[in-house]
């Protein structure tokens, strides 16, 4: 899975390339004939006539046809006329949906930074994550909860707020990766031997504040966007091979280890 984002309003076009299963008319034919198809598209046209358009896609690879018009997909919406300027926090609508019994309709309020173009998805600590179950359900259920979900922004800019006040120390710094890489590969064995001073290892000069939003910050995106290098040992503890991480490219994964993230950062705003 891979985000196609700029930083302007996609056009119909460009969302149909990248998420055609968002314009799909009808549900897959296995699904049960108890489930009830919710349109994508008519949550787009809606919110489009509120000036909230889709800044991003993606959609999971498929290998049959009708898999690709009904898979899983995410398109992160925004206000149309908000002028962004750099470093600043801009709230979003996530959608994660599919029309093939896979997932429910699921709406998280997403956080995106226009300094490093970073998708955060925020967060259950603020507002847990809106699931519209494919039974016994409409279209104005879907509409209701995507706006539900944008009327909690003001509580997550607040939150961010708290977050940029509270400075770590440089053992709660690493204490906060240490929990991060945890979260990251949850099995010890696939954790690679990473130091912990390259996760906590700024991309750009503007983000080497101590700051726990920053350290949020850099964190997060070391580990969604990968790169980092690390050598692989071998049983006697011996390096033998260099390697780099990967990125999180699973639409399901990327907005668990960011909801994950944000339940962390908060762990350590209020201790």
């Amino acid at each position: 899975m891979k985000y196609f984002r700029a930083n302007r309003p996609l056009t119909i076009n460009e969302v149909q390339k990248f998420a055609p299963a968002a314009f799909a008319d009808k549900a897959s034919l296995d699904v049960s004939k108890n489930y009830s198809f919710l349109s994508t598209r008519n949550l787009i046209e809606t919110l489009e006539k509120k000036n909230i358009v889709p800044f991003a896609v993606a959609q999971t690879k498929s290998r049959t046809d009708e898999a690709k018009e009904s898979g899983r997909h995410l398109i992160r919406f925004r206000h149309e006329n908000h002028k962004l300027e750099i470093g600043e926090v801009v709230p979003e609508i996530v959608l994660e949906t599919s029309h093939d019994a896979k997932s429910s309709f699921k709406f998280s309020l997403g956080l995106f930074r226009l300094i490093c173009e970073n998708g955060l998805v925020a967060p259950c600590s603020i507002l847990d994550t809106i699931r519209i179950k494919h039974v016994k359900a409409d279209d104005s259920d879907v509409i209701d909860a995507a706006f539900e979900v944008l009327d909690s922004s003001d509580s997550a800019i607040e939150n961010i707020l708290e977050m940029k006040r509270k400075v770590l120390s440089i053992d709660d710094r690493f204490s906060f990766a240490n929990e991060a890489t945890t979260l990251r590969w949850e099995k010890e064995s696939d954790c690679p031997h990473l130091p912990l001073e390259k996760i906590l290892a700024p991309r750009r000069r503007k983000e080497s504040e101590l700051d726990l939003w920053t350290t949020f910050n850099v964190v997060q995106e070391n580990l969604v966007r990968g790169g980092l290098s690390f050598y692989k040992l071998n049983d006697k503890g011996y390096p033998i091979a260099r390697q780099s991480t990967r990125a999180v490219n699973s639409i399901a994964k990327n907005l668990e280890l960011n909801r994950n993230l944000w339940t962390l950062a908060n762990k350590f705003l209020n201790n």
